[in-house]
């Protein structure tokens, strides 16, 4: 009886944990501004404002590219070293875990606009790669922008 119990009294402690951490990674939904577009890199798309384009670069062990438009740029790599943001670190940042087009990602930001990166990492996208897209001493405007962007990221 002893035995029981206690099995049962861990699966339930199990089962509430695993509730909790899913708890704490949420997805948000935003609508999407008119006149948006498609910004279409192969590994991954995102939906930005019309005048914004992708442009591939050169990598050496990863695949790499950059969204511009005018002075605002979001860089990016794809690979099994990406950079996961753990620079990135409280109290000088906002940090967010949330779910983006079913995967997990980290989304950081500066709490002092213009002074450092503000980017997104996804651990797992297909198979062992990774994804890191960022955005460096962005303005206030170009911040919220560039967080609006991540969150439409999709995989074919």
């Amino acid at each position: 009886m002893r035995k029981s119990f206690a099995l049962i009294s861990a699966l339930v402690f199990l089962c509430c944990g695993a509730f909790l951490a899913r708890s704490s990674t949420t997805q948000k939904q935003q609508a999407i501004p008119d006149g948006w577009i498609k910004l279409d890199a192969g590994a991954f798309s995102l939906l930005g404002p019309k005048g914004w384009e992708f442009q591939k670069e050169q990598g050496i062990d990863s695949y790499v590219g950059r969204f511009s438009s005018g002075g605002m740029k979001l860089e990016f790599n794809y690979g099994l070293h990406s950079n996961p943001l753990n620079d990135a670190k409280e109290p000088k940042y906002s940090i967010a875990h949330e779910i983006v087009d079913g995967r997990e990602a980290r989304i950081v930001s500066p709490l002092t606009q213009g002074q450092g990166v503000t980017g997104i990492y996804f651990k797992k996208t297909e198979g062992k790669n990774k994804l890191c897209l960022w955005g460096q001493d962005l303005s206030q405007s170009n911040q919220e922008l560039a967080l609006k962007m991540f969150r439409t990221i999709r995989f074919p």
